[in-house]
């Protein structure tokens, strides 16, 4: 069996390696365990993100574990029908919306908080800039 460990040497690098090794002694098993540093070798492999273990030339870790990637996943798709299921059932307070004429006190307010948050952005974003 042919394990590569692929990473810059980070410490997380360092800890699938040492992960590693202590798995490959522990189940007995009879494995070549070699460390690619060389970014154009990384990316050969189509590993974009370090560290990644590959058994026998197929990558079968990167980064992160499987269910991190499933709860985002999952994550992402409820908040998405949360905001269909909330804009389909609270039609009465859409069209409450859309009545407002411009002598509302609430379009007034609304207004002026989005003025406010637009300059705050403005002043952040020239704060930040390099």
């Amino acid at each position: 069996m042919n394990i590569q460990i692929f990473g810059t040497g980070c410490t997380k690098c360092k800890t699938l390696a040492q992960v590693t090794e202590q798995a490959v002694a522990e189940l007995g098993i009879s494995a070549q365990i070699s460390k690619v540093t060389d970014l154009r070798k990384i990316m050969a492999m189509g590993v974009m993100m370090t560290p990644a273990l590959a058994v026998n030339g197929t990558v079968t870790l990167a980064k992160t574990a499987p269910w991190y990637g499933a709860s985002l996943l999952l994550a992402y798709g409820i908040g998405h029908c949360v905001v269909i299921v909330l804009a389909g059932t609270s039609t009465e307070v859409v069209q409450k919306f859309l009545n407002w004429n411009e002598t509302s006190m609430a379009v007034t307010r609304i207004k002026g908080v989005c003025g406010v948050l637009v300059v705050l952005g403005g002043i952040w974003m020239i704060y930040t800039a390099p």
